[in-house]
């Protein structure tokens, strides 16, 4: 008894560390992935993360990093991975990849690059202007 007490604490204190912004819930799907980047230690914020810290997911290059920098500076708050996918560099097969890894809100955990690189996709996509 004593064990699933301990573990209802314990999932109840990581609901509310990757508990969303201003009261908003988002979708089952997300949850489940934002609470699988957090308890795994392998998370990565993409609403707050560095260009390197990006670039520590899987699939993404310093060129999208970059992208979802520029696309942040644009006044773009992600929400889901299916909002990353209006990035240029990042398509359904990379936010599939980044699912486990990303969250919205919270701390980037992650301190190395997670598993291999992706496809580059096409399509119109949010990028940086070439100078």
């Amino acid at each position: 008894m004593r064990q699933s007490t301990m573990a209802v604490a314990v999932a109840v204190a990581v609901a509310i560390i990757v508990a969303p912004a201003y009261g908003q819930t988002p979708d089952e799907e997300a949850w489940s992935d934002t609470l699988h980047a957090q308890v795994t230690g392998k998370a990565v914020n993409v609403n707050d993360a560095t260009a390197e810290q990006l670039t520590y997911l899987p699939g993404i290059g310093q060129k999208t990093a970059d992208n979802i920098l520029y696309a942040r500076e644009q006044g773009i708050r992600f929400e889901t991975v299916e909002d990353l996918q209006q990035v240029s560099g990042i398509g359904q097969k990379t936010a599939d990849k980044l699912a486990p890894y990303v969250t919205f809100n919270g701390p980037t955990t992650a301190t190395s690059k997670i598993g291999s690189t992706a496809k580059k996709t096409t399509g119109k996509k949010i990028a940086r202007p070439t100078e």
